[in-house]
């Protein structure tokens, strides 16, 4: 029976496009993934440079695992194309979830800060 392997480019290129993708690919679970994107947003918010390097990491974490898998350094765990497509789904949620509470805590921090939405809308 051959071994079975994991293509470290397309765990790679996952995650260059779809933070923490690759890490699904891989079969390392979508919470692992799922952290790569909270970090990633978390860090965006902190300063840029962290966010980016969360995401630079995370490809390259992704692209690392999936060659110790096909060294055998690494189990090797089967993912399937619905697990893969129900992680861009939950991803897309909670970026959309997430930029909406930072988007109330902001309003709310303007509102304490300024006293009104006056100010925000020019009257």
């Amino acid at each position: 029976m051959p071994r079975k392997e994991k293509n470290p480019l397309l765990a790679a290129i996952g995650s260059f496009f779809v933070p923490g993708l690759g890490q699904v690919y891989n079969g390392e679970g979508m919470l692992k993934g799922m952290l790569y994107v909270i970090g990633m947003i978390i860090g965006s918010i902190v300063l840029v440079i962290p966010g980016l390097a969360i995401w630079i990491y995370g490809i390259y974490n992704a692209y690392k695992v999936a060659g110790k898998i096909n060294l055998g350094e690494v189990p090797y765990k089967e993912t399937s194309i619905g697990k893969i497509i129900l992680y861009i789904i939950l991803v897309f949620v909670v970026e959309f979830v997430l930029i909406f509470i930072i988007a109330m805590a902001l309003s709310l921090l303007m509102v304490m800060i300024f006293g009104t939405t006056s100010y925000v809308y020019g009257y």
